[in-house]
Order: structure tokens, then sequence, then C-alpha cells
């Protein structure tokens, strides 16, 4: 996902203006919506100005609130699953190694897992793994779980995964650790 800009985003322009002519239709205010979606009104002016995309539970919400099926507003919206872009991989990677870091591995934060860690990592950050670290209660833990990569905080019990917007997973249930996080970077 691209970084946050504060520029309107043309891939989410679709989305903005549909739920713009939802609003106008029920004469709602930014704060009437977001009160409903438990939500900030600064956050519905975003989705609005096609700044930002709601998260997954917000859309659910949306489609609710609007009596839409989700697949329609997952439609307007682009695919999360986009990456970082290369220069900015292929830039991190010099400066690490010239650092004696050669051996991180980038991670392109594509999902919200990690935006209750303080400070936050959010969509369009980098995280890059050190696999020859073991994971660490308290650190951001790289997985490979059913063919997807997964980023999560490993809980202080040492066995549990955790996820802001997810379910837990135990680390048992993995089918690769990848590394621990030793750095986060934005994507410029």
């Amino acid at each position: 996902m691209p970084p946050y800009t504060g520029h309107p985003r043309p891939e989410l322009a679709a989305f903005a203006a549909w739920l713009r002519a939802r609003m106008r239709a029920r004469r709602m205010t930014n704060k009437s919506l977001a009160s409903r979606m438990a939500s900030s009104s600064s956050g519905v002016s975003e989705w609005t100005r096609a700044l930002r995309r709601p998260r997954l539970e917000t859309q659910r919400r949306l489609a609710a609130e609007f009596d839409v099926p989700l697949e329609e507003l997952e439609a307007m919206l682009p695919d999360e699953a986009e990456t970082a872009p290369a220069a900015d991989l292929a830039g991190g990677r010099v400066v690490l190694a010239a650092e004696g870091y050669g051996s991180f591995v980038p991670v392109p934060v594509r999902t919200e897992d990690l935006v209750d860690r303080a400070p936050p990592v959010l969509p369009g950050m980098i995280v890059w793994l050190d696999p020859m670290i073991p994971p660490i209660p308290g650190r951001v833990v790289g997985v490979e779980l059913g063919g997807r990569v997964l980023l999560r905080s490993l809980e202080d019990d040492g066995t549990t995964l955790h996820s802001a917007v997810g379910p837990p997973i135990a680390l048992a249930d993995v089918d690769r650790v990848l590394g621990t996080g030793r750095l986060a970077q934005l994507a410029i």
C-alpha cells in the first residue's frame, strides 16, 4: 500500500465519490457517519477526499450502514497486496549492507496488524527482518502461514502472535519463522 502522502490517491477516487454520494443522499456529515462507524470525523474526511482507505472492519460497518454487499466496496478499493517500490527496497539493502546488515529481509507492510504498537508500524512502511534472531516477546516477528507472509507482534508468553485487527495465531502453528524485526522504515 502506498505511504500516506496527504494527497488524493487516484485509486481511491471511485470509493470516495461513492461514499460522498451516499452520505449526501442521507444528509450525513462526516461527524454523524463517524459516530455510527466508531471512527473519527477526520478519518471519514480522509476517506471522502480519497486520502486513505478504510480498514476491513470499517468497510464491513460501511457496507452494513449503507446496506450494500461488502464485495461492492471491495471492488472500488485497490488490492492491498501492492508492494513497495523496488527502488525503496534496493536502496534500503544498499544502506543496510554498508552498515553490516546484509542478511536482513525486507517485508512491505500491507495491513494494519501492527498499528497498535508504540510506535505504530503502518501500511506503506517496510519492516526489515533479521533471520538470525529468534522470535523475541514484544518484538515484530515475520512468519509464513499458508503461503502468506504475515507480520505480527509476539506476546509476552512467547507463544502467541498478536494482530491489532485479526485473531491471535499460535507460533507453533506457523509454517516458518522468517525472522525478527530489527528496523521499520517509511517507503519513499
